[in-house]
């Protein structure tokens, strides 16, 4: 079917045009999905579903009548329908799918059962799993998180949960839809004709009319946006009608009707063509996904969320059986341990190599035991030798999979080295396991539950876990140094609390002044709040004494970034060293640094271009083009 009175457009024009309306314009727009958007994820289409009730229906006519000749054969079942339904067209035949399930499954149980078989053990395809990243995305999400359906499948929120760990606002039954207000910055999900579970419609009569809840839910959320229809046929006359009482004011941001075809069912047709919608010619939703998703630029879904859920299944089965076995091993470190710590002190070694001899002694003479080879690993780290410090962990592991020391040095390790070129979300993953292993094991433990804390706000940003886990940790120890510094840090970054921030590291500091980690991260904070003397001598001190290069990386900038101009330039050939040396520090937080010299006007690209080498995982080669990072 043609209409001279739609504007067309190609898909990509169209995922380029909606792209700029929402990240440029700033415009508001909810998905609306219809059957054909889960076909690809095992859901049968409408069609298909009809015509093997038609089958099922012939099939019982038979066995009913069989005592009398059968005028049709099985294969037939078409002709037999129509002479039921003489309208019923089997090009169409999804547009005959509310009458035909009624006939088929004539009451509302039977109904619900067979809408729950149908939508059952489908998986979210790649449409799916694109729209979810676009659901979320920092800067298309805001304007783009709402998704209205007829469908009765969970295929958007289980893409949610399942892919990025967020769970949408479901609207599927009548009476809630009055509340359905679509919640800031979380994707909200519009059930229009209900769920598999919760009385879903499917009748002529159940269809004819959407309840007025639902109807009038529907025209506030959409009246501040643009509609856009993907795998919609448009024949449920609820849906025509409830869009033809809509305010003339809404949907101002415009509709989008992407189909191959245009509706059949005419007050549709006539709904579109007042709105001046624009028809996208283009059936297959993944194919259209992929497209809004290239125009979008946003991040392609991951599978390793589902790998990380049945890694996790697998060891938190193993620690339960071994707590089930007997009391679990003791998580003070062992005497042998004490008696290498007490070779490495009194006098200290004079070399790396008698370091490795004294510690492969302890470990020969006692095998079996997970706190020395996990202080050895720690040690390897700290030399450089990232290869050799992952298979001492592993080893260590081995031993004793409930080490609370190991799993926790392990995290971290994973977080800051990379020896195994796994991709870094990957490794976040596994250092997000091994802490919640370590939480699990010892839940007043408070260095294991601050450091998922930490973890939780540093790596994945999400406030309100992190402050429970800081919560928790401050409870089980509130003299533990650690975790004062990290919830001052937390506080200050996520809240904004400078002043309180400050008390905790201060405190944190002066019972233990020799913390690099505490040092580096308390120095920035100084800069910002114009302590720089104190600030200054942090970050040199961490420069000087630190073991971790990646500290010294962070100090050094801080340095570089604060300090006047007369000084700063001293601190440029160590940036560089570090730099060519390949230190980074993935994901670590420089925005206010950068804010700062963006303000003061020391050098703002050179330091931008820096904190995203440092933080961000810009290629090094982007520094070489800036005449600053020339200088000799």
């Amino acid at each position: 079917m043609n209409s001279p009175d739609l504007v067309k457009v190609d898909l990509r024009s169209f995922a380029g045009a909606l792209a700029e309306a929402v990240l440029r314009g700033h415009q508001q727009f909810a998905f609306f999905l219809g059957a054909g958007c889960s076909i690809s994820s095992g859901v049968l289409p409408a069609s298909t579903l009809c015509l093997q009730w038609i089958r099922e229906l012939k099939r019982q006519h038979d066995r009913a009548f069989s005592h009398k000749p059968r005028q049709f054969s099985d294969l037939e079942f078409v002709k037999w329908y129509q002479t039921i339904d003489s309208t019923f067209d089997e090009g169409r035949a999804g547009e005959f799918y509310s009458s035909i399930m009624k006939k088929r499954f004539p009451n509302a149980a039977l109904r619900r059962m067979a809408t729950q078989r149908f939508v059952t053990g489908a998986d979210p395809g790649v449409g799916y799993q694109l729209l979810a990243a676009l659901l979320l995305d920092s800067k298309a999400g805001p304007s783009a998180n709402v998704v209205l359906t007829t469908n009765f499948d969970d295929l958007v929120y289980d893409t949610l949960t399942l892919f990025y760990r967020t769970r949408p606002l479901v609207i599927a039954h009548d009476d809630i839809a009055k509340r359905a207000i679509p919640p800031i910055g979380s994707p909200m999900v519009f059930k229009l004709h209900g769920d598999a579970l919760l009385e879903p419609l499917n009748t002529p009569e159940e269809t004819q009319k959407l309840a007025a809840n639902v109807a009038a839910s529907m025209s506030a959320i959409l009246m501040g946006r643009g509609v856009i229809f993907l795998g919609y046929s448009g024949g449920d006359e609820s849906i025509a009608s409830a869009l033809e009482n809509l305010p003339p004011e809404s949907l101002r941001n415009g509709v989008y009707w992407v189909n191959e075809r245009l509706p059949t069912n005419p007050a549709m047709m006539a709904w579109l063509i007042k709105r001046g919608a624009v028809w996208v010619k283009h059936t297959d939703f993944d194919t259209a996904m992929m497209a809004l998703s290239l125009s979008f630029k946003v991040a392609e879904p991951s599978t390793i969320r589902f790998r990380s859920l049945i890694d996790d299944v697998k060891e938190a089965k193993g620690a339960v059986e071994r707590r089930l076995q007997g009391p679990r091993r003791g998580s003070k470190p062992t005497k042998s341990l004490d008696k290498v710590k007490s070779l490495l002190r009194k006098p200290p070694p004079k070399s790396p190599e008698e370091i490795c001899k004294i510690m492969q002694n302890a470990i020969d003479e006692n095998p079996k035991d997970a706190f020395v080879r996990g202080y050895y690993a720690h040690h390897l780290s700290g030399r450089g030798k990232y290869a050799e410090a992952y298979e001492a962990y592993m080893r260590a592991l081995e031993i004793d999979p409930d080490n609370v020391q190991n799993l926790l040095h392990l995290a971290s390790f994973l977080v800051d080295h990379d020896v195994r070129s796994e991709d870094f979300d990957l490794r976040l993953d596994k250092a997000e396991r091994l802490l919640r292993r370590a939480c699990n094991i010892e839940s007043r433990n408070p260095r294991a539950l601050g450091s998922l804390a930490s973890f939780l706000w540093t790596r994945r940003l999400d406030k309100d876990a992190a402050d429970a886990f800081f919560q928790r940790a401050l409870q089980a120890d509130p003299e533990n140094t650690e975790t004062m510094a990290s919830y001052g840090n937390f506080i200050w970054r996520a809240h904004g609390l400078l002043e309180e921030a400050t008390e905790y590291y201060n405190e944190a500091i002066a019972k233990n002044p020799d913390n690099m980690r505490m040092l580096a991260n308390f120095s920035q904070l100084l800069f910002l709040t114009n302590e720089n003397g104190r600030a200054r001598r942090y970050a040199k001190a961490v420069l000087e004494r630190a073991k971790s290069r990646i500290l010294q990386l962070e100090a050094t900038f801080y340095l570089y970034v604060f300090d006047d101009e007369a000084g700063r330039e001293a601190y440029l050939p160590k940036l560089k060293s570090l730099i060519e040396a390949g230190v980074r520090s993935p994901g670590w937080d420089l925005e206010e640094s950068v804010r700062y010299a963006e303000q003061s006007g020391k050098g703002s690209l050179l330091i931008e271009t820096l904190s995203n080498v440092i933080s961000n995982g810009l290629p090094a080669e982007k520094l070489s083009q800036l005449v600053d990072w020339n200088k000799p």
